[in-house]
């Protein structure tokens, strides 16, 4: 019997401050369909629509693609750190929608 290997971290090369790695702990591991990684959180049932695929980026995000900052701390880029969509659509850093909630 073959077993699988772990799913790789989402978040490669990242350097060892405690920040870094609680998002690189945070992060999905789930691959999408068009094969990139999924720009969520561990654990979630449904996972974002592809941040990285332009063809995804109109309706499910509003028109955002992880090259957009997030809104709230206009700091990163969506794809520097597990995000979360809202029902309205916008996609925010996890992290950041916790400390504003």
């Amino acid at each position: 019997k073959k077993h699988k290997p772990p799913p790789a971290s989402p978040l490669q090369n990242i350097c060892s401050r405690d920040e870094c790695s609680a998002k690189q702990q945070a992060a999905c591991r789930a691959l999408l369909p068009c094969g990139h990684q999924c720009g969520g959180i561990a654990d979630e049932h449904d996972h974002l629509p592809c941040l990285r695929c332009p063809s995804t980026a109109v309706p499910q995000l509003c028109g955002q693609t992880g090259e957009d900052v997030c809104n709230i701390c206009f700091v990163e880029s969506l794809q520097q750190a597990p995000c979360i969509q809202l029902r309205c659509g916008h996609v925010f850093h996890h992290h950041c929608i916790l400390t504003k909630l």
